[in-house]
């Protein structure tokens, strides 16, 4: 092994800041490339002198080890609840564009395809009246309905995105002012891109199969809204993708083994 293939052994194995990692792996190679040319000096071939630097210095797991440290429970669970309340975020954040998306589908081309009932619901009297309060002008209670649940989806839409974007502002204020020098590898980090890779990636052919299904059955009423959550998913999974998937197989590597 040469030094150059140990440091980047040691720069898989370490599990601290990025700024720290690079501090580590310079006074790393100083120390090796030292005492390489002064085993070369006593007339030692460079490769094995080399390789005895890197067997003074001790295996890159050990060396991380000493550096990395044990992270505490109490740290460990507040960067859980941070990443959890990031993903959280996210999922309101593509929650509130799926349903504005909708509204506005529904306003160009009918609430109908949004917010119409599927075949068969019937309301009793009572309701048709909670619903004519709200849409007085309809011309029927089916009319009022899908309308009265348009306008549910448009206010749910707006109040799921600005408290999305509340949340994830709120997770990086708080990550950068107390949670300073986290490693990329801290296992609540990896398991968010896991979570968030799975979670997108199961959840939009789901919702996909559903609007379309719903669309043939019922003339594609109310049908939209899925349709839309499916697309978002669909975005969000392959933002999730690339880093979901390396993170993936990192931990089975290290926890599986």
């Amino acid at each position: 092994m040469t030094i150059d293939e140990y440091l980047d052994e040691l720069a898989d194995a370490l599990d601290v800041s990025s700024r720290r990692a690079r501090r580590i792996l310079a006074e790393a190679e100083d120390h090796l490339r030292e005492t390489t040319a002064e085993l070369s000096r006593r007339g030692m071939r460079d490769e094995a002198a080399e390789r005895e630097a890197i067997a003074r210095f001790g295996s890159a797991k050990l060396v991380a080890a000493r550096f990395s440290g044990p992270v505490s429970q109490r740290a460990w669970f507040f960067r859980a609840y941070l990443y959890a309340a990031l993903l959280g975020g996210i999922v309101l954040i593509a929650a509130g564009i799926a349903g504005e998306l909708s509204a506005g589908f529904g306003l160009a081309f009918g609430e109908s395809y949004v917010s119409g009932d599927t075949n068969g619901v019937a309301y009793t009297p009572a309701r048709c009246a909670d619903f004519f309060e709200y849409h007085p002008l309809a011309a029927s209670c089916e009319a009022a309905a899908t309308l009265h649940h348009f306008d549910e989806i448009w206010r749910n839409a707006d109040v799921a995105l600005v408290l999305g974007i509340v949340v994830v502002a709120a997770h990086l204020f708080v990550r950068r002012r107390y949670a300073r020098g986290e490693s990329p590898r801290s296992f609540p980090r990896r398991m968010f891109w896991i979570i968030g890779m799975a979670g997108f990636g199961g959840v939009a052919p789901l919702l996909a199969l559903y609007g379309a299904l719903l669309g043939a059955a019922n003339g594609w009423s109310g049908s939209v809204l899925f349709l839309a959550g499916a697309g978002v998913a669909a975005i969000a999974f392959l933002a999730f993708l690339r880093s979901g998937w390396s993170n993936a197989k990192a931990v089975v590597l290290e926890y599986a083994v």
